[in-house]
């Protein structure tokens, strides 16, 4: 390695605007092959490029409540009076808010994939790849693809006739519950493998899947948070007693 080159570094006055320190992280790239863990060491220099870590959790707590959300208010209101007779319209609506708001997890998780990659491994090109325009014409683009999807699936439900049961053990409509009640050939739109659970515990799971990741989300990504660590650091010492 080039002692010039070292010594350069070292002694690179210390970066004041957004220019100057990616002209520095430019430079350093270049020994982040002979640097181990480099992305987690200039991590730090890298979020000020993009407005800091985790930029997408207001979109992940928006989804989480909102998979929390749909079903809720429908669930409360037939435990409160009994009344379980669910009209087809309000059925097929309901269906399509729970799968429309499920199908957003997956696509905030792989724009957070998407976001760290350049962060990391381009922080050079960050501000020009994830602008604002750019960030808002793939949103667009997502928010499209998952109402055309989510709504041709349900529009096909909603082709099918219930000629024996239309009697549902859940709390809410769920889509492949609705298709095994139709009649006639439902082959294609049906996934689910055939088990022999009882249907508490298939109803249990079923609800797990709604409620689980919105209790999981925020452990993982508040705490790793150096503003929310320490306003809980805060608040626990807050409530302690320092001993004589």
């Amino acid at each position: 390695m080039d002692e010039r080159k070292v010594k350069a570094v070292r002694s690179w006055p210390v970066p004041t605007t957004i220019k100057g320190l990616q002209r520095f992280l430019g430079f350093a790239n270049f020994y982040c092959r002979f640097i181990k863990n480099f992305s987690s060491i200039a991590s730090p220099l890298t979020s000020l490029l993009n407005g800091g870590p985790h930029s997408t959790l207001p979109f992940v707590v928006e989804v989480d409540a909102s998979k929390v959300g749909v079903p809720t208010p429908r669930m409360i209101f037939s435990f409160a009076t009994e009344i379980n007779v669910f009209p087809r319209g309000l059925c097929l609506l309901q269906m399509w808010s729970v799968h429309y708001t499920c199908s957003f997890q997956s696509s905030v998780l792989f724009g957070m994939a998407v976001d760290r990659y350049f962060a990391i491994c381009m922080p050079l090109r960050y501000n020009v790849v994830m602008s604002y325009n750019n960030c808002r014409i793939a949103s667009l683009v997502i928010i499209i693809r998952n109402f055309i999807i989510i709504t041709a699936m349900v529009a096909l439900v909603g082709t099918l006739t219930f000629c024996s049961s239309n009697v549902l053990y859940h709390t809410h409509c769920e889509h492949q519950l609705v298709v095994t009640l139709a009649c006639g050939d439902t082959t294609f739109m049906t996934y689910r493998v055939k088990h022999t659970i009882s249907p508490d515990l298939r109803i249990f799971i079923s609800l797990l899947y709604l409620l689980l990741p919105g209790l999981c989300n925020p452990l993982i990504y508040g705490i790793r948070t150096k503003e929310i660590k320490v306003h809980l650091a805060k608040l626990l010492k807050c409530g302690r007693v320092d001993p004589l």
